[in-house]
């Protein structure tokens, strides 16, 4: 995982979208003022999925994983729109009954993530261990009920856009494996099951790619080949970008050969 900016287009579609959405959600209010659940449109809040996407890179926004062609993804809500459930999968029940959930948030990009089926979905691990963000959205205390208590929520898990996973997430290049600093981090890392079968092997790959354009581009200048120099000097910029998969492995790399390309920038 690892931070996102994201700008919003601000075209007429998007401006049309984020209208009707407003509109939707004044029904769902109304719904649940009457006592009803709120029918959520998936067509509406997936409207824009190629521009949410395209936002990531087309990665999934937990494990950075490439959303492949045949493999679509979901376009995930980050708190969960219809059932809320706690770490356990325990319903979070409030004083009025279960946790209608974040329905006035359905159709808002904030709240709305790219995520692999692996990632988002419930899937058993070969322990029988239930793993999967699913309705989950575990937070510190007390789970808002409307937009005024959003801000008071602590949750466990992180927003690429609006936490940065540097903070709590470390990577050993090594093993591939995703170690925590904190105790959201932990959260991600178990309960989204980020260190799973082919993960670390696939940040293992990616951090010594970046190790090997690193050195290559260092090879080449010495050679005087600027221009394939400056190719692997590309390669790299798209880990800096977050434009590759697994972009937190090949960060690492940057940082571990920062004196080299230093002075390889320098130089060119």
């Amino acid at each position: 995982m690892i931070r996102v900016r994201f700008t919003e287009p601000g075209d007429a579609a998007w401006e049309k979208w984020k209208a009707d959405g407003a509109k939707k959600v004044l029904a769902h209010v109304a719904d649940v003022q009457a006592g009803k659940k709120p029918k959520i449109s998936d067509a509406l809040y997936k409207k824009m999925r190629a521009v949410i996407f395209a936002a990531y890179h087309g990665k999934c926004a937990y494990c950075e994983v490439l959303i492949k062609v045949d493999q679509p993804g979901d376009v995930e809500h980050y708190r969960p729109k219809g059932e809320v459930s706690d770490e356990n999968w325990q319903v979070v029940e409030l004083a009025t009954g279960p946790h209608p959930g974040y329905y006035w948030l359905a159709y808002d990009w904030r709240n709305l993530l790219p995520s692999c089926a692996r990632c988002n979905r419930p899937t058993k691990t070969a322990a029988g261990v239930l793993v999967g963000k699913g309705t989950r959205f575990p937070v510190g205390k007390t789970w808002a009920v409307d937009d005024t208590g959003v801000g008071g929520e602590e949750p466990r898990f992180l927003h690429p856009v609006f936490d940065d996973p540097s903070r709590h997430l470390a990577f050993d290049p090594h093993t591939g494996v995703i170690f925590w600093k904190t105790r959201r981090g932990r959260a991600c890392v178990e309960l989204l099951d980020l260190n799973r079968e082919g993960l670390p092997e696939e940040r293992r790959r990616a951090y010594t790619s970046a190790v090997s354009d690193a050195i290559a581009a260092i090879v080449f200048l010495n050679q005087g080949d600027v221009g394939e120099a400056k190719v692997r000097l590309d390669d790299l910029e798209a880990y800096r970008t977050g434009t590759r998969p697994y972009s937190l492995a090949g960060r690492r790399a940057i940082r571990d050969r920062r004196t080299e390309l230093r002075q390889l920038k320098d130089a060119l």
